[in-house]
């Protein structure tokens, strides 16, 4: 997403946010951490994203989002909008930083805060998913391609490893997963564990250095197998994926078969 296609998503979400207030029906509360303190800092936010101040407009959000007990009280689809907004913004600002600590701060907060928006999200009932699929059908689909992209713009930095990617993906259900997610997860484990851009090898390749290296990362490689088999099970998979994965299953256990 461009800067600008972001600042209207943005403008957009704010406009329905004060749409929403006025008929959503929730009690509302007295004292500083009430409901209205909550839309109060939100609508901030947005006129600082009018306002091209993507920094204020970060803190307004960041304020109301630790008020859990005000946020609460928010219907589900402004509840979804703040989150999606707090993580995507961090992701936006890690991409367009340069300092090596301003990318380490970001990005490992938009990390966070993804993974609390899947997280959130998994508590969910079934109804509560269908509103929130009205808004985008593929909503937890782009938050988990987000938090992969989050772990990798953080990096190797402050300790972190793009290892990190592989653990955090095999916390999140199978289902929640879309092509493009599974795709950054094989990209990374054919560059593991150097991390250099290295074009993707034939499975005869990498069949050789899953069972000749030391750090092969061969674990990791078995774990995207099973998740593999779990993910050709999700209801409503296109067939022509559905073989393309088993045959993708076939190559790896191939591969990860190290007798001659």
């Amino acid at each position: 997403m461009t800067r600008c296609a972001y600042f209207r998503y943005l403008a957009f979400w704010g406009m329905l946010f004060i749409a929403f207030d006025a008929t959503s029906g929730m009690t509302q509360t007295a004292g500083p951490g009430n409901r209205d303190t909550v839309l109060n800092l939100i609508r901030q936010a947005y006129k600082a994203v009018q306002e091209n101040n993507r920094s204020a407009a970060l803190q307004f959000l960041e304020q109301a989002d630790r008020q859990p007990d005000a946020v609460a009280q928010l219907s589900i689809f402004q509840q979804e909008a703040l989150k999606w907004d707090i993580a995507q913004l961090y992701l936006e600002r890690g991409n367009e930083m340069e300092d090596e600590e301003q990318i380490l701060h970001f990005a490992d907060a938009a990390v966070q805060k993804w993974k609390d928006y899947i997280q959130w999200y998994g508590n969910l009932s079934d109804d509560q998913r269908r509103t929130i699929k009205g808004t985008s059908f593929y909503r937890i689909q782009a938050a988990v391609r987000h938090l992969g992209n989050a772990v990798v713009r953080r990096g190797n930095r402050g300790g972190h490893s793009i290892r990190d990617l592989f653990e955090k993906f095999l916390d999140i259900s199978p289902l929640y997963f879309s092509t493009e997610s599974v795709n950054l997860w094989r990209y990374w484990l054919f560059r593991c564990p150097t991390w250099q851009e290295t074009p993707i090898v034939p499975y005869k390749d990498l069949r050789q250095r899953l069972c000749g290296e030391q750090d092969n990362c061969r674990e990791e490689w078995e774990s995207y197998r099973d998740f593999l088999e779990e993910w050709k099970q999700t209801p409503g998979l296109p067939t022509p994926l559905k073989k393309k994965i088993e045959r993708e299953i076939r190559n790896l256990t191939w591969a990860l078969t190290c007798e001659k």
